[in-house]
């Protein structure tokens, strides 16, 4: 969503925010440093934006060319970008919970509640047929 102002106290100027959501879920945001008021939010120029992903787009596809499995969704993943690592979700286990492969093609467990990334299988070709 953009669209988004918010006053910021430091410089007397409004910023954008920008917020990504999945499926009705803040999966992330942009917003530039500052001090916000709460209470000088502008939301007259919201907009919906949509973020088309093409399977060509994704990175993980060398990991499962020409291959295909009953029980991950290799053709419908999105990425999740983190600080230190871009994850490839191949699984969503709902509940805000994944099965995910980096840009090694390490196979990874990603879990809201603990907020853990945790290693499964160095390789994700281990399990997909």
């Amino acid at each position: 969503m953009k669209g988004i102002w918010i006053f910021d106290l430091r410089d007397g100027q409004s910023k954008e925010i920008q917020l990504d959501l999945y499926e009705g879920i803040l999966i992330g945001y942009r917003i530039q440093d500052g001090q916000f008021d709460l209470d000088r939010i502008d939301l007259v120029n919201l907009m919906e934006g949509f973020f088309l992903q093409t399977n060509d787009d994704l990175k993980y596809k060398q990991f499962y060319k020409g291959k295909k499995s009953n029980n991950l969704e290799l053709h419908n993943g999105f990425e999740i970008q983190l600080p230190n690592k871009n994850y490839y979700v191949i699984k969503d286990l709902e509940d805000g919970n994944y099965l995910s492969i980096d840009d090694e093609g390490k196979f990874y467990g990603m879990f809201h509640d603990r907020y853990l990334i945790e290693l499964i299988h160095e390789n994700v070709s281990e399990f997909i047929d």
